[in-house]
């Protein structure tokens, strides 16, 4: 089976991508570093399969991806949208960011990964007790608000929409 993560093939590209960042990804990684959100730990540049995530947290299986002009374009969103059904088939779980919201609203931006690191946190845990326990198995998660609270939050951290369906 080939390797997953960190493949031979893509490390000039790795190297390339990490030597010139955007000015948006400098700008993130310079929190993102050396744990100093939340004490997780982030790698940037990170290859799985033939793509490179931007961002990437291992403990929880979070990609991040800043997205520029160039990812308006209908041609690039479809190739987006393909890739990041892949990464998910995978068990990776994508936030997305515009480049100019990492820019002017840094502040919203680490608190929207602060809460998708503990939500998948949880989530990750919780599909275990889920299918041990059944049906019912939302109504002892729901009992605990703050759980609930950080479920609640899946439609828009875009990874714990199928979270319903378990219900």
């Amino acid at each position: 089976m080939p390797r997953l993560h960190h493949r031979s093939e893509l490390k000039a590209i790795r190297r390339d991508l990490r030597s010139h960042p955007t000015v948006a990804e400098d700008y993130l990684w310079k929190r993102l570093r050396r744990r100093q959100l939340g004490g997780w730990k982030f790698r940037r540049q990170h290859s799985v399969g033939s793509y490179v995530l931007d961002f990437y947290c291992p403990e929880v299986r979070l990609g991040i991806e800043l997205d520029g002009t160039v990812h308006r374009d209908p041609l690039r969103s479809a190739y987006d949208a393909a890739r990041q059904a892949w990464l998910e088939a995978q068990g990776i779980r994508v936030l997305r960011f515009r480049n100019e919201e990492v820019l002017r609203q840094l502040d919203l931006v680490l608190g929207a990964i602060t809460l998708g690191t503990l939500m998948f946190a949880i989530v990750g845990e919780s599909t275990r007790v889920f299918e041990e326990m059944g049906s019912g198995g939302i109504e002892r998660w729901v009992a605990y608000p703050a759980v609930a609270w950080l479920l609640g939050f899946g439609g828009y951290l875009g990874g714990a929409r199928d979270l319903g369906a378990r219900d």
